[in-house]
């Protein structure tokens, strides 16, 4: 696996993780992974795109339904299935109990998917992917065969009213398409970044989320400052490390299309993109100072956190109109 470019949200990550040392494919990576999205609370928060997931070009995707899975294992035990899909050149990602795998160190039953790239048949141990500790950071870490077994067999112990798990989570099996060639279509990525300053919703008309309130693009701020001022806080970093990681991004992206030609050669547009990268990180950063201070005084002192954001987004709004221009020129 390669180091991901974004180490955000577990579905980015690992298909950046799993794809990213095919040549070529950065073609297709900076040609999406433009749009982001946030429900209204602020307890999700992610890259959206068109060519999303089981979209992507260069990935083989299969779904496994949970009861599926499930009848099968009675016949097979879950180890020996999931060493035949990595013998295979698969990578799997499963529904687990994260209450028994010890890597995790986590107490209480949650449903959790652990992401499997490989194992060790004499030592029984599966090599995992994940976001671990507190705070969360992407690494690799093992765990026994006879954890997953238990994790995978506990799953049903974390369904409640708390927890949106259910026996129809699938498995799902990856595997690398390596003859896939990407060109970079400017064309998209305008569409992308005017959807992007709209905050058009691209939920499919049949996706759940359309079930609940979420908030794309650039009226995510304007979301997160409601937040502010309706609680005072809001419940963790992560929306404001989203911010930033897309930011961080785009400036990649910018030296890209500028090496590559995509857009007529303008010093200015890297200046903007780094500023506006400096910015989200100064966000993200004053949060978190913002939040020592407001939990040593037992209140809330976000006042910096807010103005900050307001300027992000006039910093964002102003790159992005500049970043079209470009591409109309």
């Amino acid at each position: 696996m390669a180091d991901p470019l974004l180490k955000h949200s577990p579905s980015d990550t690992y298909i950046l993780s799993m794809i990213g040392s095919i040549p070529g494919v950065e073609k297709w990576i900076y040609n999406g992974f433009v749009n982001i999205y946030m429900r209204y609370d602020s307890w999700e928060d992610v890259f959206i795109d068109y060519q999303h997931q089981y979209d992507c070009p260069y990935l083989e995707i299969s779904e496994i339904g949970g009861l599926c899975i499930r009848s099968i294992v009675e016949i097979n035990p879950l180890t020996a299935i999931i060493e035949n899909f990595i013998n295979n050149d698969f990578y799997v990602y499963i529904c687990i109990n994260m209450k028994y795998i010890e890597a995790y160190h986590y107490p209480d039953n949650l449903s959790h998917n652990a992401f499997i790239y490989g194992f060790d048949s004499q030592k029984e141990l599966f090599y995992i992917a994940d976001f671990f500790g507190f705070p969360r950071k992407f690494a690799t870490k093992t765990c026994s065969y006879q954890e997953m077994e238990r994790a995978f067999a506990c799953y049903d112990a974390t369904f409640s009213e708390m927890d949106n798990a259910n026996e129809h989570d699938p498995m799902i099996v990856y595997k690398l398409i390596k003859d896939t060639v990407w060109d970079f279509k400017p064309e998209l990525l305008k569409r992308d970044l005017t959807d992007y300053l709209e905050g058009r919703n691209l939920f499919r008309s049949t996706s759940i989320k359309t079930q609940d309130e979420y908030y794309f693009g650039i009226n995510i701020y304007k979301q997160l400052l409601k937040l502010f001022r309706q609680n005072g806080m809001i419940d963790s970093v992560r929306p404001l490390h989203l911010l930033y990681d897309r930011a961080r991004l785009m400036e990649k992206r910018i030296d890209f299309m500028l090496s590559n030609h995509y857009i007529p050669f303008d010093e200015n547009i890297r200046k903007s993109a780094k500023e506006y990268t400096l910015y989200t990180e100064m966000l993200r950063n004053r949060y978190i100072k913002d939040q020592i201070i407001s939990r040593k005084n037992n209140m809330g002192q976000y006042n910096g956190t807010m103005k900050l954001i307001e300027i992000v987004e006039e910093k964002d709004i102003a790159f992005t109109k500049e970043l079209l221009s470009l591409l109309e020129s």
